[in-house]
This record gives structure tokens, sequence and C-alpha cells, in this order.
């Protein structure tokens, strides 16, 4: 069963320099009380121009990956950390029981920040917060799925303290198949370009997404897209107590 989404029913916040997007992976489920999709709370799809700050800000119970496709993002924490974040440079935050971070873009920057903010639920209230920061060999997997994040006993690159993976790919007039779901759900996310979802005439373009349920799709781009695939595990144990992903 597919459940597709739109761009233009997306919920905007305009805070001038600082643009969110924000994505609910659950909502076609029409669940009362829950935009999430289990253990995936929400995702951002957010724009920084150059000169934005989002000032130091509270984080408790969340898991929190920062995924850049564009620009360079200025990240500082209450942990002491200071750090670039780019395409290849990427960051998890597990706030658990609490921390303080800031980003913004140098005002000297030509490029704008283009990124997702993933905002997952973790298995447990008040866990240890970490902070992680993962350097990718390459900007973009072509034509295959590349796992970015996923749960503590997996290969995953950054850890995410709930039941949930995060994958992208590069389709560059390619197709791609979904991965085997094992009775768990995935919510496909096109960050840029556009898609079909072969045999089932559905058209799927920048911002938009599709929550798919018990069955595998062929994903064959037009030209050139940027995906994202998340994968969860609707049945396994979550809080919802995190201020962004609750």
């Amino acid at each position: 069963m597919i459940y597709v989404s739109k761009a233009d029913e997306r919920h905007r916040i305009n805070q001038g320099k600082f643009i969110i997007r924000l994505i609910s992976p659950g909502l076609k489920l029409n669940i009362p009380g829950d935009r999430g999709l289990g253990p995936l709370g929400r995702v951002d799809h957010s724009t920084i121009e150059p000169g934005g700050l989002i000032p130091m800000h509270p984080h408790q119970n969340d898991e929190i990956l920062s995924y850049m496709r564009g620009g360079t993002m200025l990240h500082r924490d209450s942990h002491g950390l200071s750090e670039a974040l780019h395409g290849t440079h990427m960051m998890m935050m597990n706030a658990g029981s609490g921390l303080f971070h800031e980003e913004g873009v140098a005002e000297t920057d030509e490029q704008r920040v283009d990124m997702l903010q993933m905002f997952f639920r973790p298995r447990e209230d008040n866990l240890e917060p970490s902070i992680q920061f993962r350097t990718f060999p390459s900007l973009h997997s072509l034509n295959k799925w590349r796992l970015i994040g996923g749960p503590e006993n997996s290969e995953a690159p950054l850890k995410i303290r709930s039941e949930a993976f995060v994958y992208d790919a590069h389709l560059s007039d390619a197709t791609l198949e979904t991965p085997e779901l094992n009775n768990l759900t995935s919510f496909l996310y096109v960050f840029d370009g556009s898609v079909v979802l072969a045999g089932k005439d559905i058209v799927l373009n920048r911002g938009d997404a599709a929550l798919i349920k018990d069955e595998r799709v062929m994903v064959s781009a037009r030209g050139a897209a940027d995906l994202v695939l998340f994968i969860v595990d609707e049945t396994a144990k979550y809080s919802r107590s995190g201020a962004y992903s609750g």
C-alpha cells in the first residue's frame, strides 16, 4: 500500500533567512494525535541563507540527524564542540537528557544551506546525551542505496537510538528498487529531481513523498534525482517526550 503526500501540502515556516518545510511522515495514516511514523517523528526540509543564524536552543529526548546537501552550516553546542557541516560531513545529535546547540551560515558564504533535519523518537527517555560526526567519502551514492544512519546494533555510520534506518541514493537516468521491508515500513522522500514509481502511475517531484507498506517499489529517475529513504519499525518501543520528535 502506498500513501502519497505532495510538497504543496507541507506546512511552511518562514523565519527570514531560515525557512522550514515541515514533513509529517505519518500524516496520511490519520492516526489521531500523531503525525509521526513509529520512531520517526518528523523531518524538516530547511534552507538557511548566508548570514542566517538559529540561536542556541535546547533539545531533550530527540535523536536528530542533520543531512546536508548544499552549503556549509556552522554548528556549536553545549558540549563545547564547533563543527562545519556540509554535504560529506554530517552530524547526529543524541539529545537524551538534554543539550543545547546553535547553527548558522557565515555571511561571507556564497551558497545557502539546503538540508534535512530528521527527528527520531528515542527508545527511552533521558539517555546520556552525545554528538556524533561522520565524514562520508563522496557526496552521492550513484544508483544504489547508501546507509547513513541506523540503530546502535547496525552497521550504520551514524547511530540512532531507535529502530530506524536512513538511506540515500542519487539516481541518474536509472531505476532502483526499494529494499526488502521484512514487515517494516518505508518512507521515500524526493530531495531533488523527479521520479516515477514504476507500475503505480505515481510521479514524485522535489518535496514529494510516499509512505510504502508491505511491498517493494521500482523507482525510476527522470534525469537526475536525489532520494532519501527511511525504514522504521512501527511496533518498536519509543518515547514521544521529545519537543520536536514527539
